[in-house]
């Protein structure tokens, strides 16, 4: 399955959630948004360093697919894509 966190609940639903449908990743949603607004990827460094911790010790590979970019902007993505290669290590 695809998991992407819910943005109507808080980080330790998200964690939890995550933890439980791990033996059935496969992709995962990346995006940093609440209820009201959508943010940098770079907002929401301590918790996408905390899903990416859960997801690497699934031992398994998985596809990081980046979505809901502020303003739907090109320079944002790449920023945004640039953060997330930076947490992954590449």
């Amino acid at each position: 399955l695809y998991w992407q966190p819910n943005q109507f609940r808080d980080d330790d639903y998200n964690r939890a959630a995550l933890r439980a449908v791990l033996p059935y990743l496969s992709n995962v949603h990346v995006f940093t948004w609440d209820s009201k607004a959508w943010y940098p990827l770079a907002d929401g460094e301590r918790m996408w360093r905390e899903y990416i911790d859960i997801i690497s010790s699934s031992g398994r590979d998985h596809n990081l697919l980046m979505e809901f970019v502020v303003g739907h902007s090109p320079d944002q993505f790449a920023r945004d894509a640039e953060t997330l290669l930076g947490w992954l290590g590449k």
